[in-house]
């Protein structure tokens, strides 16, 4: 195998389950992100890639919208963003 086939190291350390929160833990098998929960029912969800793209677009959906409940918030209050 030339030099140049070679795959890259994978920096495991940035692969390994994380804990995200709310007894969820995140891992990633190489394709897809799995959920599971350690609430002593182990589900899990797996993620592929066109399914995370969809739920980044969600959870950019969902900053937005929050920050126009703010704005819109601060309007009728006779509020700025400073004054907040």
């Amino acid at each position: 195998m030339s030099e140049a086939s070679k795959s890259p190291e994978l920096p495991f350390e940035m692969l390994s389950p994380r804990y995200l929160g709310d007894a969820v833990v995140a891992s990633f098998d190489g394709y897809q992100i799995w959920l599971s929960t350690l609430d002593g029912n182990d589900q899990k969800i797996a993620l592929d890639p066109e399914v995370m793209r969809a739920l980044s677009q969600y959870a950019a959906d969902v900053k937005d919208f929050r920050l126009r409940l703010v704005q819109q918030e601060q309007r009728a209050n006779g509020t700025t963003p400073s004054e907040a």
